[in-house]
């Protein structure tokens, strides 16, 4: 049975390359063992392909009627998902604190209004809510950052 091999990665670039150029070529090609040669191609492993095979690979698979150059649209493909992930978090980081900012300076404003001396108790009630607002926000705003750093650890 074929391994499924992660999209945008090394292994499924060679992977694609075998399938045109065949894998006694790709031996050929890099000098190296079949057995070191399908180990690059098992995601499972941490065998990894060098650059510079990369390239030969690459060119090797254009020469043999390819339209395109795996590795590198493995790389470019996995470049622009990490910018877009990059992209995606610093607009949830934006939204939770520009939130938290909106929350918080309602609340000191409500705040300041209870130093008047004609301060009523719906101007307490106001300002507690605005703090209650403001500390879920915040809340928030902590959730959101912990959940990406998390991801990031993760990678």
């Amino acid at each position: 049975m074929t391994k499924l091999r992660p999209p945008l990665s090394p292994a499924g670039a060679l992977a694609t390359i075998a399938g045109i150029v065949g894998w006694p070529a790709i031996v050929a090609k890099v000098h190296r063992a079949e057995s070191t040669v399908r180990g690059w191609s098992d995601p499972d492993t941490t065998q990894s392909v060098t650059f510079d095979h990369m390239l030969q690979l690459d060119t090797e698979f254009v020469e043999a009627g390819g339209t395109y150059r795996p590795f590198l649209s493995a790389f470019s493909g996995a470049s622009d998902v990490a910018d877009a992930r990059r992209s995606a978090d610093a607009a949830e980081i934006a939204d939770a604190a520009a939130q938290a900012a909106r929350e918080s300076g309602q609340a000191m404003a409500a705040g300041f209004n209870l130093l008047r001396s004609d301060a009523t108790d719906d101007d307490f009630a106001l300002a507690e809510r605005e703090e209650a607002e403001a500390c879920e926000a915040h809340s928030r705003f902590l959730q959101v950052i912990r959940s990406i750093r998390g991801r990031r650890r993760r990678k």
